[in-house]
């Protein structure tokens, strides 16, 4: 009994002793912020202390070209905030971007670009910004987007050589390392301008809100990194697009021809001549590759996915071969299934894997093909090819003027 009462108070100390250590939440040392943000921030040094209460410390950087703040405080507990927290902010970027604005805009202007730095700027907005031409916002997202609005097609191509200029300027001002404090990200996309639209920019009903973008990349880019893209294929996509909007009666622009354009979305899959009953089934054009890929559901619980009611490729196994067995097993994350002897496993392994008879198929996968994301949990792009090969069929025709793709069971 005096045992149990030891365990018992010894318990309660401990979980008070937890307790007090989180209630008082303590600002940084000074010389700890001075040395983490001078590595950080590129040439920046310390100036002074702004302001300093027991909860909150402002101090002052500077650059060779601006001023900046950085904050030290604490936030006070709340109804989710069990106990106070440091935290830190900055206005590094809204600094820099002001700082950069007439470099930025002379830029701009040599390529027939306006500059809308209003986001950042807002107390001395670009009264110079002509919503008639093409035009670059710098947004926040996390650190930098850069957002590319295009009037007409014919802008595209311009965009990876005014891109390089802009960042010879900004990007020996960006943050650089790791640091304790802070993660800045940067972000690029490039949009058809909202007011050429006929009416509100369109909602994919397959993989949500493409809205009016023409390309953008996905991955998080920590700010001094390089892009994760080429700006070719930036190029490419966005033209792509472009066209798509046009073909599509979204936007006119009589400049772009439409030749030989193949539409983004084949929604018709037809077996040994039937069509297959299915609204889930659809192919998603790439123009970097020239293929159409479909969506694959790989969970063998559907719980986790918003995307799919259905297994529509467990519809297909079933419909053409009889015999076949699909299991669907949970506990192992994955999903198994026989078709003319050969065994076929889509196994969850963070990331679609596929194997037959018990061999690892090298088939590449994608989270998001062209501007479109899965937005599902277990759900990966395969191409048309892929698709077919683990269902045991050939690709006999893709009718693109038709909305239909051909197979054939072997």
């Amino acid at each position: 009994m005096i045992i149990m009462k030891k365990i018992v108070f010894l318990s309660l100390f401990f979980m008070l002793i937890l307790s007090f250590s989180g209630c008082f939440a303590r600002l940084e040392n000074k010389k700890r912020i001075e040395n983490n943000c001078e590595k950080y921030f590129p040439a920046s040094e310390f100036v002074r202390i702004e302001s300093k209460t027991d909860e909150k410390v402002v101090y002052i950087f500077k650059t060779d070209k601006f001023e900046f703040k950085v904050q030290n405080y604490i936030m006070p507990k709340t109804s989710e905030r069990f106990f106070p927290e440091e935290a830190y902010d900055t206005d590094y970027l809204d600094s820099l971007c002001c700082a950069m604005h007439n470099d930025i805009a002379g830029i701009c202007e040599k390529y027939g670009f306006a500059f809308d730095n209003s986001f950042y700027d807002s107390l001395t907005p670009n009264k110079d910004v002509t919503y008639e031409s093409s035009y670059l916002s710098l947004n926040w997202c996390y650190g930098i987007s850069y957002v590319y609005h295009v009037e007409n097609g014919e802008d595209i191509a311009k965009i990876p050589a005014l891109m390089k200029e802009i960042e010879d300027v900004m990007s020996p001002y960006y943050p650089t390392g790791d640091c304790e404090y802070f993660e800045m990200q940067k972000t690029f996309c490039i949009c058809c301008k909202e007011e050429k639209f006929f009416d509100e920019p369109f909602e994919n009903s397959f993989s949500g809100n493409a809205g009016e973008y023409l390309f953008r990349n996905y991955e998080n880019t920590m700010i001094d990194d390089i892009w994760p893209f080429s700006f070719d294929d930036a190029v490419l996509t966005a033209e792509y697009n472009y066209t798509a909007l046009i073909v599509e009666n979204s936007i006119y622009d009589d400049s772009f021809r439409a030749d030989n354009f193949k539409p983004r979305f084949l929604t018709e899959l037809i077996i040994n001549g039937e069509k297959i009953e299915n609204e889930e089934i659809y192919f998603l054009y790439n123009p970097l590759d020239g293929q159409y890929y479909f969506p694959l559901c790989f969970s063998a619980d559907l719980t986790y996915n918003e995307m799919f009611k259905t297994y529509p490729y467990i519809e297909i196994i079933e419909t053409y071969y009889s015999n076949s067995q699909v299991m669907l097993l949970p506990d192992e994350n994955k999903i198994t299934y026989d078709i003319n002897g050969c065994s076929y496993e889509l196994r969850d392994n963070e990331g679609l894997e596929i194997y037959k008879d018990g061999t690892q198929l090298m088939i590449p996968s994608y989270d998001a093909v062209n501007l479109f994301q899965t937005n599902a949990a277990f759900v990966s792009y395969i191409s048309v090819n892929d698709f077919a090969d683990i269902m045991e069929m050939d690709v006999e025709k893709i009718d693109e003027t038709n909305n239909k793709i051909y197979f054939k069971v072997r």
